[in-house]
């Protein structure tokens, strides 16, 4: 392992005379005074791109995000000039997920932590009211060896009382190329400049195209961006397949573990047995096509347990379960669930292969069906007439369906999105550490996704279907976050600001806004139930007010 080393830090006085080798960018290394001439020749070369490998005099650069502006920043920016191996508290974390997610053969402990600190420097914000899909942005280059891999996010961690979940914001890279390939010596980050002070929403028509203003307060948050940079292996895969790699290497890990039940994008059934109160893998041939049946469908980066284990889980004060109670008092009598996967297939596909899955089989009576987020998507496309030959679908329940995910819109190309899943995840896997080092437009062109893009045409073929939608009843459960309900959850202003309000509006579960929770079918919805609750944790017991199992039962015990 390589020794400990301290980030020795570097100062850049940015109203220094000479600070800046080029008036459009700074450059992270050694200083550039120290160097030797021959140094600074190999450095400019690689800045010009006539050099491939990587270079000790640099390992990054900073600027606007057109290239050709200059910085036009005062203050100071501080950072390392080399880097550490020693990480702790959210890095600490963040390298662990890293290392469960490198394939067996790498030398998992080479991660090299280094930190930009931009608090003191002043990048002359203007004007105090501003769109917030305009904002203005920097580039961070990011200099690469073939064979390395990079993940890079700001960091809230340094500030006192602040959760490792809470202390991160995922920033994804541009895309080297249209193959998405890692064939590549650099990589871009483009990032908003966090604001000087405190943000406040101006009201709806108010403000003549602009939709925010800074306030009087001035925002305590830190600004840093931090870099993890490791070995990976191959250096040519594609996004895809490195992805896909990752998955099989941590199923892998997982099993060893006995803990099959968490690995996600996984094609399979699964039936919930009362006696022991736990789902199991199953077979077409061990489903009763003759009993009252309900299907469950998971939502994004999880699997039927991470959704739904809050419905099987027992709280220590009641001797049966939801799940167990719908069929002991004869609601249904079989509970089965669809493992399937959420990114790079759509809601169409996984249709098909739930048909493959159930081969022949022939339900006698209609199917009631419960969607957990993406799943609500997927819950609509099995009620679509004739779309499932095996069964017919009597009802369609979702809780907090994801009816449009304003994370994932063009303009926002992903930010805050993966760092809200991670944050809410309720199985803690480097899945989504994996995908934060791949280009945000790779993320949200994988079909799953785009599925659940406000606009998306995959999208709209579900809430705007050619085919008629069969003869199922609807009920939609939302939920706004409230902070009586998720103490743990406030983190600083800025994030709660930044990463959700900015995105899904002023009411949302902290991944869908409030009314891209619903998506009434004419004549055949109930109106919605709205509870306070969080994404994903909608389904634990005492996380909501009210408690939204009083809901679903009453819905799906209906005749």
């Amino acid at each position: 392992m390589p020794s400990p080393t301290l980030h020795h830090t570097g100062i850049i006085d940015l109203e220094q005379p000479g600070a800046l080798l080029d008036p459009r960018f700074v450059t992270l290394g050694p200083e550039i005074s120290k160097m030797r001439p021959w140094q600074r020749r190999r450095m400019e070369r690689k800045l010009r791109r006539e050099r491939y490998q990587k270079v000790p005099e640099l390992w990054a650069t900073l600027g606007r995000k057109h290239e050709n502006k200059p910085l036009n920043t005062e203050g100071k920016i501080r950072f390392s000039k080399r880097g550490n191996y020693s990480s702790d508290s959210v890095t600490l974390e963040m390298v662990k997920e890293i290392r469960d997610s490198l394939p067996a053969g790498i030398k998992k402990e080479h991660v090299l932590e280094r930190y930009i600190d931009l608090t003191e420097a002043d990048f002359k914000w203007e004007p105090d009211t501003f769109d917030i899909n305009k904002l203005p942005e920097l580039r961070l280059t990011v200099f690469l060896n073939k064979s390395e891999g990079a993940l890079v996010y700001y960091d809230y961690g340094s500030k006192a009382g602040i959760s490792t979940d809470e202390g991160i914001e995922f920033i994804q890279p541009a895309p080297t190329d249209a193959a998405y390939s890692t064939d590549r010596d650099r990589l871009d980050y483009f990032f908003p400049v966090l604001p000087p002070r405190e943000v406040e929403a101006l009201r709806k028509g108010a403000g003549k195209g602009k939709t925010h203003k800074l306030s009087d307060r001035k925002e305590s948050a830190r600004f840093v961006i931090k870099v993890l940079t490791f070995r990976r292996g191959k250096g040519t895969e594609s996004s895809t397949g490195l992805i896909r790699r990752a998955i099989r290497n941590l199923s892998s890990q997982l099993r060893g573990k006995g803990r099959e039940e968490a690995v996600p994008e996984r094609y399979r059934l699964l039936k919930f047995y009362v006696r022991g109160n736990y789902f199991h893998e199953i077979k077409a041939r061990d489903i009763d096509p003759k009993q009252k049946t309900l299907l469950l469908v998971h939502g994004t980066f999880t699997d039927t347990h991470g959704s739904y284990g809050g419905l099987f889980a027992h709280s220590g004060q009641e001797p049966d379960t939801f799940l167990s109670e719908l069929m002991r008092d004869g609601i249904f009598e079989q509970i089965i669930a669809f493992d399937h996967r959420t990114v790079f297939d759509d809601g169409f596909t996984n249709a098909e292969m739930l048909k493959k899955l159930l081969g022949g089989l022939k339900f006698v009576h209609p199917v009631a069906v419960t969607g957990s987020s993406r799943g609500g998507v997927v819950a609509y496309i099995l009620a679509m007439k004739g779309r499932i030959p095996n069964f017919t679908v009597s009802k369609v329940l979702t809780v907090s369906g994801a009816f449009g995910v304003g994370y994932l819109e063009k303009a926002r190309k992903g930010l805050g999105f993966l760092s809200a899943m991670r944050r809410l995840s309720p199985v803690k896997l480097p899945v989504l550490a994996i995908l934060a080092q791949h280009s945000a437009e790779w993320f949200t062109g994988q079909p799953g996704l785009r599925q659940i893009t406000p606009g998306d045409e995959l999208l709209e073929a579900v809430l705007n279907p050619a085919a008629a939608q069969g003869a199922a009843a609807y009920l939609n459960i939302r939920a706004d976050w409230h902070p009586d309900i998720a103490p743990g959850l406030r983190g600083p202003r800025v994030i709660l600001d930044w990463s959700i309000r900015f995105f899904l509006g002023r009411k949302h579960d902290w991944v869908v806004g409030y009314e891209n929770q619903t998506h009434p079918v004419a004549g055949r919805s109930q109106p919605p139930k709205s509870i306070k609750g969080v994404h994903t944790r909608t389904m634990i017991a005492g996380s909501t007010d009210p408690n939204p199992r009083a809901f679903m039962r009453a819905f799906l015990s209906r005749p």
